[in-house]
Formats: structure tokens, sequence, C-alpha cells
């Protein structure tokens, strides 16, 4: 029964599912969500015009990126260097997707949901990928 497990033990076990890559991918997501959220809040609506959005991609790709290299080598114990390119592909996927499909649903109210669920997806894909190249 999920109450003797505890209120988020479906969370737990979704997560488990989606692996290293699929939860590097929410994590990303969910910051870039905030921030663009928080930026629509703070100075209406985003996206005017394209150097803005390369701006919007890039600097929070960069603090994504730096995000999975913290979270992978510090808790993982991981090294850095089998982590920097996965991590470097991760977060500009992520923030790419994250901010155009924001830019073109016109949905940066609601960045961190889009963010969330463009990070479960390209997490998940980016696993699948990996796990296939490596099985054959």
């Amino acid at each position: 029964m999920l109450t003797s497990r505890g209120p988020l033990a479906w969370l737990t076990a979704f997560l488990a599912r989606l692996g290293v890559c699929g939860n590097a991918g929410v994590a990303v997501g969910i910051v870039t969500g905030l921030v663009l959220t928080l930026l629509d809040l703070i100075e209406g609506p985003l996206g005017r015009d394209d150097s803005e959005l390369v701006v919007l991609w890039l600097i929070p790709a960069v603090f994504g990126w730096l995000l999975i290299l913290f979270l992978c080598t510090v808790f993982a114990r991981w090294t850095a260097a089998s982590v920097t390119v996965p991590a470097l592909v991760n977060s500009v996927l992520v923030t790419g997707l994250t901010v155009l499909v924001c830019r073109v649903a016109d949905l940066f109210s609601l960045a961190w949901l889009v963010g969330l669920l463009v990070g479960i997806l390209v997490g998940y894909l980016l696993c699948s990928l990996y796990k296939r190249v490596t099985k054959g």
C-alpha cells in the first residue's frame, strides 16, 4: 500500500525508473523553468526578440550544466571527466527545448511545468539512447 511507504513513494519510484539521465534532465528542467517563470512574473512578457531568447537559453544551460556537475561529482562521487560532456548535452537540450516550447506556445508563466516535462522527456530519451548504444 502506498501510505505505508510514505506519501511521496510514487515520486521516488518514478524517478528511479528515469535513471541518472532522466533525473539530471528533471533537475535542469525545473531550474530552467523556475528561472523563466520568475523572469516572466518580474519583467513582464518574455521573448520579444531572438537575442533575448539566446541569452535565456545559454545562461540557464550553463547554470544547469554546473548544477549537474556539482550533483554528480559531490554527491554521486563520479569523476568530472566522465560527467562533463553528457551533462553539457543534457543541459543544452533541456534548456533549449524549454525555451523553444515556451516561446512557441507563449507559456512563460508555466515554464516550470514545461521544463519539468521537457526534462523528463529528454532525460528518458538520452538514457534510452545510451542503453541502446552500450548494448550493441
